[in-house]
């Protein structure tokens, strides 16, 4: 079982460079823009206040470092956006194909769109009726849509990248499981870490059974297309399916 963003071959097609660190870099950048811009624009200017839990997570180490210290966790993203442009896309001769883009972007949606429908099938057998999805309706209709494009990005960063990943190497080294019992088995701990986050904090939901359950199976979900579509459309598929659960 390969790993998104591995491999020493140029890759070739859509779904082959799409997968590339390369194109989730530049898929990424924009997003990350939308959402540290929207969260000044929901505070007021202020770089405190309303924001995404992981990213407040991720940052809360930084501020050791001072007032300006959460702003080095941006700046040490664009670095590695950079350093992905220097060690992938350079030496595997990897080049931005611009309609891939908005296809990208396309693909996500598909699967935005049809996320909640698939949950809902699976746990149907369980619950015996329909769930809406677990939302923030407290708050305006801006300031989710904004935490929406963060949830993308720092959740999938978080609880993908860094767990589930962390969690896969962790099992490989120490137990010699085959790649593929390592990677279920860091998806199911991982997404049951995933759901058990949103209970934790000062906007935190109240534990249900079925929202819990709900977000369970989303982790699930959302670790199977980051392994098999990579980091750029698991965010974008997050992103955009907390704004459709939003918008409706």
């Amino acid at each position: 079982m390969s790993y998104p963003g591995n491999g020493s071959r140029r890759p070739r097609g859509y779904f082959q460079l799409s997968r590339t660190l390369t194109y989730s870099a530049v898929m990424v950048a924009p997003l990350l823009v939308l959402y540290e811009v929207g969260v000044l624009v929901i505070n007021g200017g202020s770089p405190m206040g309303l924001r995404n839990a992981a990213d407040v997570a991720l940052k809360e180490p930084f501020l050791l470092l001072g007032p300006f210290g959460r702003h080095l966790l941006v700046a040490l993203l664009v670095v590695g956006i950079a350093a992905i442009y220097r060690y992938e896309a350079v030496p595997r001769g990897i080049r931005i194909i611009k309609p891939y883009l908005p296809l990208m972007f396309v693909e996500s949606l598909f699967y935005a769109a049809g996320l909640g429908a698939v949950i809902n099938m699976i746990l149907r057998p369980l619950l015996q009726s329909p769930l809406l999805a677990p939302g923030i309706g407290s708050l305006d209709r801006t300031s989710q849509i904004v935490l929406s494009l963060g949830a993308g990005l720092y959740e999938e960063l978080v609880f993908r990248v860094i767990l589930v990943s962390g969690i896969f190497l962790l099992l490989r080294r120490s137990s010699r499981k085959h790649p593929e019992q390592a990677y279920i088995a860091a998806a199911v701990l991982g997404a049951a870490i995933f759901s058990g986050y949103h209970y934790i904090g000062p906007m935190s939901d109240p534990f249900q059974i079925h929202s819990f359950l709900y977000r369970f199976v989303a982790g699930l979900l959302f670790s199977a297309i980051y392994l098999a579509r990579g980091f750029g459309i698991v965010v974008y598929t997050h992103a955009l399916y907390d704004v459709i659960v939003t918008l409706s």
